[in-house]
């Protein structure tokens, strides 16, 4: 009998295990986790660089089984101890290969602070040193690192090193951030080695679209020209301030029920996360908690709901990510498509027909293989729905929503991007644009209606998305060139071109998801968020509203803060 029942409780373990949607690994209570950080320093005060190896893979082996992200911030600062002290190369590789894996929301103000004073002088080792650059490199990457990373990669810029100062530009091309233009031009005008200036000569066209070489005089003279049409941060700033503060105080006028009972919780959250407000600030707080139960209903919602957590906090909110993957992509039709969605009000995991195969084991830090990606949480997938009802700006809105999820570590099968990459290339209008709802011509031919802006920013920065979730090129994309093109032929900010005054400040968000995600800061000669930017101050009313409107003021401020970030490299593991 005691064997029976033994059995049984096997069984539904192991049940429980197989259709889990999360399929998560025991938590670290925090007595067991004061247990490895005592056998972290016994080991790591070895003498024997095997030992203090042993130490890291420690770290290493339970780093998916954290219990909360105070664990997993202590186990970062115990790895980043090691290096200021550590002489052994092999233990300094282990010890970064470890920073690069862990997500970036698990970085606290205090590493950042040590990596930034020490990037340098904490390690001799060249490998190790240009390991440390990609750390700095994958923190650019998140604007919650803030301007301080940035500005020690533009440092690294003098090193004497070929290889760092070849590795940091390498970083510096792919952000894509303007205010790398002017230090890049000043390294120009005193960098002696001639391969460095043709590379900063690289990196500046990739960044501006100009083309000047590594003549520095030329890149100056371009410079002094942009500048009188910049605008001051401090300006923008200002303007950000006075939209928040309007936000904020239309929310006071509101009951908290009716904030969370509204459909512009999650677009009012993202901008305010966006505008500076503190995730801390009791407001914040009881809508992240409310937002953790908010049933699934529209397609716009939930998808900025995994906006919402994905730039809050997306180690802390992976199981709600998890369901906001789940319910998305139940929401696509076979055509790769979505409509406003079905209510649901919880997302029910499918059950395996069959046992997967047991996953390999994660590469130790020390293994030669390990390339400092963390392996991806595979989720059950619901069927998709039946109907093929769809629109573009719901459609547009999805794949940020499952971007959003992606970049949280949660597998998104390949087979949703590229079904939503068919879409966009069969719903394309004769001109390159996109429209609303544009159903293709007989024989897959494109539409011979004419698209508008809102609907091609939104359809480019889709396409691009899709293509780069699968591993495909997009700057020399056909569909996305012609759509680039499109933007240029057409470019206003006064309006939503071809469209007029209809959803005109729901186009300027999507202009700059489009400027950003498809990476570039011209459509043609027009610097789109300098232009953008200057017509968005002009337009500001004295209460800090833009058309006394909530969702206009939304969309300005994101316009404004260049909410939307670039895309990253692609873990595979």
């Amino acid at each position: 009998m005691r064997r029976l029942v033994e059995a049984g409780l096997v069984f539904l373990l192991l049940t429980a295990a197989l259709f889990s949607p999360l399929q998560a690994a025991p938590q670290l209570t925090d007595q067991e986790w004061n247990n490895i950080k005592s056998e972290f320093k016994s080991k790591y005060s070895g003498e024997s660089p095997e030992e203090r190896l042993g130490a890291i893979n420690l770290l290493s082996n339970v780093s998916r089984k954290f219990g909360n992200a105070n664990q997993a911030i202590e186990a970062l600062q115990l790895i980043l101890g090691t290096l200021p002290k550590e002489t052994d190369g092999q233990v300094v590789q282990a010890a970064l290969n470890y920073l690069t894996g862990l997500p970036i929301s698990l970085y606290g103000s205090q590493a950042l602070d040590w990596l930034v004073k020490n990037h340098k002088k904490a390690v001799s080792d060249k490998t190790a040193q240009l390991r440390l650059v990609e750390v700095l490199g994958k923190l650019a990457q998140d604007k919650r690192a803030g301007d301080k990373i940035i500005q020690t990669l533009l440092d690294l810029l003098s090193d004497a090193d070929a290889q760092v100062v070849s590795a940091v530009l390498d970083i510096l091309a792919k952000l894509k951030e303007p205010d790398t233009i002017e230090p890049l031009i000043q390294q120009l005008s005193k960098e002696s080695r001639e391969e460095i200036r043709d590379k900063i000569s690289r990196t500046l066209q990739e960044i501006t679209g100009e083309k000047y070489g590594p003549n520095a005089s030329d890149w100056q003279e371009w410079w002094k020209e942009a500048q009188k049409k910049k605008i001051p941060q401090e300006k923008i700033d200002q303007a950000i301030n006075q939209g928040r503060d309007y936000l904020l105080k239309q929310w006071e006028k509101k009951d908290i029920a009716l904030i969370i009972k509204s459909n512009d919780l999650e677009l009012l959250t993202y901008t305010l996360i966006h505008a500076g407000v503190s995730l801390n600030d009791p407001l914040m707080k009881q809508v992240l908690e409310e937002l953790q139960t908010k049933a699934f209903v529209r397609t716009y919602n939930v998808a900025l709901l995994a906006m919402v957590l994905c730039d809050a906090d997306r180690v802390k909110y992976q199981a709600r990510l998890i369901q906001c993957a789940q319910w998305l992509l139940g929401n696509e039709s076979n055509d790769g498509n979505w409509h406003y969605g079905v209510p649901v009000e919880e997302i029910t995991p499918l059950k395996p027909t069959t046992p997967g195969p047991e996953p390999e084991p994660e590469p130790k830090p020390s293994d030669p293989s390990y390339t400092g990606a963390r392996h991806k949480v595979k989720i059950l997938i619901p069927p998709r729905r039946k109907t093929n009802t769809f629109d573009n700006s719901n459609t547009q809105y999805a794949l940020l929503g499952l971007r959003a999820c992606a970049e949280a570590g949660i597998e998104i099968p390949k087979e949703a991007w590229r079904d939503a990459e068919k879409h966009f290339r069969k719903v394309a209008c004769s001109d390159g644009g996109w429209g609303y709802m544009q159903p293709a011509a007989a024989r897959g031919k494109p539409s011979a209606s004419k698209g508008y802006g809102s609907m091609t920013a939104g359809g480019l920065a889709s396409l691009v998305i899709c293509l780069h979730w699968q591993g495909k090129p997009y700057k020399l994309d056909a569909a996305a060139k012609s759509a680039s093109k499109w933007l240029t032929q057409n470019f206003t900010v006064k309006g939503n071109p071809l469209m007029g005054q209809g959803w005109h400040y729901y186009y300027l968000y999507a202009l700059e998801r489009a400027g950003v995600i498809y990476g570039t800061e011209f459509f043609g000669k027009n610097e789109w968020y300098q232009v953008g930017a200057k017509y968005l101050l002009d337009e500001q009313a004295e209460n800090g509203a833009w058309n006394n409107n909530v969702q206009d003021t939304c969309f300005a401020i994101l316009f404004l803060r260049r909410a939307t970030q670039t895309l990253k490299p692609i873990e595979t593991k």
